[in-house]
């Protein structure tokens, strides 16, 4: 007990503690120093060995490259390959499909040329009919669904509240 609560002596270093030292066995400079050494050598190894294997592996191919007879080639020259087939010019198709897509849209068009029965028309066309003449309803019979004014509640898709609609009878 009594060297822990020794006090120092005036003269000496308060910093300095003679049983306070690092471990001379944790880590030797020269043995870290020969293993960095050997683990050097031993990658240069390994990578003279590769490129020696793939300079073998280079030696031992063949240049010569098989080519197609003029006939066969003659003879493949239109015919495309099977499906699905990359696009050659994709900003041109997607160009053309959006002038078919808008003349769909914007022209008259019979859906079916032989009766002539079913017509296509544009959209601002459609859209002005349709707000002309209104949306198709079907009368009630009797004031079903009605409450005594003649009102009836609509459900919304935010039906937070209701919504009431007078119908004319």
């Amino acid at each position: 007990m009594d060297d822990i609560t020794t006090k120092h002596k005036p003269h000496e270093d308060p910093d300095d503690n003679p049983r306070v030292a690092y471990e001379h066995g944790d880590a030797d400079v020269f043995t870290v120093s020969k293993y960095a050494i050997a683990l050097g050598f031993g990658v240069l190894v390994a990578a003279t060995a590769m490129w020696g294997l793939f300079a073998w592996f280079q030696s031992q191919q063949t240049l010569e490259v098989t080519k197609l007879p003029p006939s066969v080639i003659e003879t493949r020259k239109g015919i495309l390959p099977p499906e699905p087939r990359l696009q050659s010019t994709p900003k041109l198709d997607l160009r053309e499909y959006r002038a078919a897509e808008e003349e769909q849209l914007t022209q008259y068009n019979w859906l079916d040329p032989q009766t002539k029965t079913t017509a296509r028309i544009p959209v601002e066309d459609a859209i002005a009919m349709l707000a002309k003449r209104g949306l198709p309803w079907k009368p009630l019979k009797g004031g079903e669904g009605l409450d005594s004014e003649g009102y009836r509640l609509l459900p919304e898709k935010s039906s937070g509240g209701r919504t009431f609609e007078k119908i004319a009878q």
